[in-house]
Formats: C-alpha cells, structure tokens, sequence
C-alpha cells in the first residue's frame, strides 16, 4: 500500500520491498494507489527468491569490465608469455582504474532515475537517464585522452623496480588500447543502471554475457590463431565494450519509448547547470568513498613491483579473482539499499520488518561470504594452471590463497554494512571512516614496498584492511538502529513497531524498553522514509538508543505523546 504524505509517496507494505522501490513509478501512472489505513500496519517482509530475483541480475550486470579481465588474464598467460602476463598488471589496474574511479556514475543515476519514475515523471527520469549518458560519454572521452598523454609515466610509476624496456613495452601497447574503451566502458554503466532503475533487469544481463561471450571469442582467435599476444587482448575487450554499450543503449531508448515517448533520446541531452549540479552533490562524497579504495588497490600493485617480475605476475592473478569475487558484496550492497529503506517505518525507524529482513540479509551475506572466498581460494591455490603454466609463480600464487580467503570471508558481511549506511545516507560516518582507513593501509604497504617484505606481505594488509572496514561498518550499522544488535531480543524478533499517532504523525518503534529512533532524532524532513534511492543525499546527525518508560498497560499514553516523551 501507499500513503500520501505531502507531496511523497511513503512505501509502506508490499510482497517485495525492492520491486516496490523500484517499479512504483508503473503503478502510480496507472492510478494503482491504495490508500492505507492510519492504524497499525505490518509490512510483509520479502523471501530469499525475492532478494535473489534482484541479487541476480546485479550481479550479472555489475560483472562487466571483471569478467574481459579475467579473460584476458586467462589468454594471456596461458598462450603467453610470463613477461606478458606480469605487464597485464600494470595496465589492467590503470585501465581499469580510469572506469572504476567514475562508478559512482552509475549510483547516482540508479538514484536520481528511480526517485523520478516513483515520483510518476517517466520523461524526467529518462531524461535525467540520458543526461548521466552525456556526462559518462564526456568524462570517457577527456579521461581517455588524459591518461593516453601520460600512460608512459603512469605505467612507470606502477612497475616501480620491474621496470624493463620490454615490460614497458607490452604493458603501453595494452593500455593505449583498452583506454579507447573507457567512453564505452562508462556509458555502459549508466546505461545499466537507468535499465534496473526502470525494472528491466535483463536487458543488462543480456548485454553483459554478450560481451564476455565475444571477448573470449576474440581473446582466443587474436592470441591464439593470430598471434597478437597482449595487444590482441587488449583489441578483443575494445570490441566487447563497443558492442555491448551500443547494445545497451539500444535497450535503453526502447525501454523509453515503451514508458516515456516524449522524453529525450540517449546521448543527446546535455545536463542543464541545475541538474549538473543535482547531480555532483549527490555523487561527490560517493567519489572520494571511491577514490580511497582504488588508491589502497592500486598501492598493493605498487608495493608489489618491488619484489620482482614473479611476484607481480602472480598478484595479477590474485587481483583478478578477488575483484571479480568481490562483485558478490557490492551486489549485495545494492539489493541492501533497495530492499531495506521500504521496511522502515514512517519516521525511518526501525520496525518488525527491519529485523526480519536484516537477519535474512546478514544470513545470506555470511552464507555468499564464505561460498565465494572457499571457491576463490580453492581457484588460486589449485587452479592457478588456468592463468599461467609457470610452476614458480603458480607456488607464490598458492602461498597467499589463505590470505585471499581471510579478505573475502568477511567481505559480504562488510558490504551489507556499508550498504545499509548509504540507504540511511551516513555519508559523513562513511567518507572519515575510510578516511583514517585509507590513511592506515597505504602507509602499511609503503612500510611493504620500501622493505621489499614480498606479495605475503601485501595480501596480509589487504585483509586487515578487510577486518577494519567490517568492524566499522557492521558496528555503526547496530548504533544507528539499521540492524539489531546480534545477541538481543529485537534480533530475534521480539517486540514490535508502534502504529502511528493520531493525525499520520508518525511513531517511534518501541521494542522492549527501547525506542528506536532515526538519525538525527527526527526521521526524514518530509515526514516519510528514508529511500533506498533519492533525489539528494541527506547527512545523518549522531543517531542513538533512548530509554523510555513501558509502553503498555492501562496508563500507557498514546503513541503519538509516547514518540514526543522519548
């Protein structure tokens, strides 16, 4: 059902938070509101074939740009050579790094898009689809050419002490290619999430298996049949990428003239200043959360070259499985921020709902968390043959897959936390949180690199770094209400949500003897929920747990007095 608030639109209770969230935009057009009653009304929590259904297809598409690295990692070394492989590292990272660094593209369009469609303005959600389509096109195209002028020195920095003509050599030749595909790479990722925003999950599912399909198809025949070696690699991911964002694209303007014919066409809208700057102050916290992660990954490639050619060719393929399992957590992340704002309650507090759902989320983040980890693992240490033939690297492969499971474990756990912090918008907790963090690893893996302490080493302070982020997380998400402490009556479901007062003024979830309120004591401005997407970020105050008197019996007062005494 939804209530109306004002002018917003409160989801209260559905079959699936997340297709709620995300497909309102069709009911409301359709005049499919339902009013809901004032009293108290218990949302229907969803299943795990529900958090699958959308876990899926995000993890399909969010695989992209991982799934031509392995590929070409796997070519490479297996029809290459161990020179070949060990220059794929430094390229890869900063090919890679020129896409990843602009993620934060992509959120910011899952938000604004699914905040205009709920809203009812399909031309303006696909219109602001296709003004994150102009800006990812510009961004590509100033990014590739700025690093193209500088690769040579990028790469020289990166090798540290590996640098030899010959690796210098192969690792440019790789990365002048791959940087023509970062326009592509780019678009692809807000052409995605546009599509998810508009509840077409597939299209970017297909899209994405049929790019991995034709870059291993090219990966083979260039290095194999035509010898190109790393360059041919680097030729075969372009092509992918070329074809799957016009295939998106594709999608994207279809999908548009189904739900919105009057709105702007794909790649020809120019942002105006006012939505621009919409758009920057919602996504500039979210690209220094970036900018930190891919500084402590790119330093533990740095802090590798100084323990030889070996050692950098086996940290290549350790990044590319951990990075490619690590798309398992901030798959998660995303079903989080869908699915957990619509359990909330009116003022944002935690109810029933809450509880239930976050126990199903964090049983199925420790359960995707140690599933993903073993098979990485038991890949690194018994597969290793798949990338490369070298017994020598292959034996420091094996040594530090203990280290790959130890990050991995907890990184599904770590990112539920991080995305229950962004679907309350803590922002502020999340960019000093991994400010000191970042500040701590990445003088741990100078300390690496200047004693040449070897690749062991570098992956041990990747999974400290790992154990910090999730105590972190995990430990803010239970102080400002999200979840529920482990151990508690409310974790187990004891106790329930307030109905709201008198007049729609909203309650505060009283569980126990504690009632829990939303950060900054007051619950969302416009008196609804916080939602999983929203047209700009809110900054949480300092949250907290307020004792109140027993809220039953005779004299207990009315719900509505009870939220103003607490």
């Amino acid at each position: 059902g939804v209530r109306l608030v004002g002018s917003e639109m409160c989801i209260r209770d559905s079959a699936c938070a997340a297709r709620a969230a995300l497909s309102l935009q069709l009911a409301a057009a359709d005049g499919e509101r339902a009013a809901a009653p004032d009293g108290a009304r218990s949302a229907r929590v969803a299943s795990y074939a529900a958090l699958l259904g959308f876990f899926g297809p995000c993890l399909a598409s969010s695989l992209t740009s991982e799934v031509m690295s392995v590929v070409d990692t796997s070519v490479v070394g297996r029809f290459g050579s161990t020179l070949e492989l060990a220059s794929l590292a430094p390229a890869a990272l900063i090919a890679d790094t020129s896409v990843y660094l602009f993620s934060f593209l992509n959120i910011a369009t899952m938000s604004l898009v699914a905040s205009a469609l709920a809203r009812g303005e399909r031309a303006r959600g696909f219109e602001t689809a296709a003004n994150a389509q102009f800006v990812a096109a510009v961004i590509g195209i100033v990014v590739s050419a700025t690093v193209a002028a500088n690769a040579r020195s990028l790469l020289a920095l990166a090798l540290g002490k590996s640098t030899t003509p010959a690796v210098l050599a192969a690792a440019l030749g790789y990365l002048r290619v791959r940087l023509l595909g970062v326009p592509f790479a780019l678009v692809s990722i807000v052409s995605q999430s546009a599509l998810q925003a508009s509840n077409d999950p597939l299209s970017p599912l297909l899209a994405v298996a049929g790019g991995g399909a034709l870059n291993l198809a090219l990966d083979v025949y260039a290095c194999v049949h035509l010898r190109m070696g790393i360059v041919g690699a680097a030729l075969a991911t372009l092509a992918s990428q070329v074809v799957q964002s016009l295939l998106l694209v594709r999608a994207l303007n279809r999908r548009r003239r189904e739900l919105a014919p009057d709105a702007a066409r794909a790649l020809v809208a120019p942002p105006s200043r006012a939505a621009l700057v919409a758009f920057a102050s919602f996504a500039g916290p979210l690209f220094f959360v970036i900018l930190g992660k891919m500084l402590c990954y790119n330093m533990m490639t740095i802090a590798v070259t100084s323990s030889g050619l070996l050692a950098l060719a086996a940290h290549q393929v350790l990044t590319t499985v951990f990075y490619m399992s690590c798309k398992v957590g901030d798959s998660l992340s995303q079903t989080v921020q869908a699915f957990l704002p619509a359990s909330l309650g009116a003022r944002g507090e935690l109810t029933a709902a809450t509880r239930s759902l976050a126990r199903k989320l964090v049983t199925a983040s420790t359960v995707l968390g140690l599933a993903t980890a073993t098979l990485a693992s038991l890949v690194t240490s018994r597969g290793g043959s798949i990338f490369t033939p070298d017994r020598a690297v292959l034996d420091m492969i094996a040594r530090a897959s203990p280290l790959v499971w130890c990050g991995l474990s907890i990184h599904s756990l770590t990112m539920f936390g991080e995305g229950a912090l962004l679907a309350r918008r803590d922002l502020r907790y999340l960019v000093r949180g991994y400010a000191l963090n970042i500040v701590v690893f990445v003088s741990g893996l100078l300390v690496v690199k200047a004693r040449a302490l070897g690749l062991r080493a570098v992956w041990t302070a990747l999974a400290l770094f790992q154990l910090v982020r999730f105590c972190q997380f995990m430990v803010r998400a239970v102080v400002i209400g999200v979840v529920p402490a482990p151990f508690d009556g409310r974790w187990r479901g004891v106790g329930g949500a307030q109905p709201d007062g008198p007049g729609g003024g909203g309650t505060t979830a009283v569980v126990g003897s504690a009632a829990v309120l939303p950060p900054g004591g007051g619950g969302s401005a416009k008196g609804g929920p916080a939602p999983a997407l929203s047209d700009a970020p809110t900054t949480a105050g300092e949250p907290g747990l307020r004792g109140v008197a027993d809220t039953t019996g005779p004299d207990a007062a009315a719900p509505g007095e009870k939220a103003a005494q607490a």
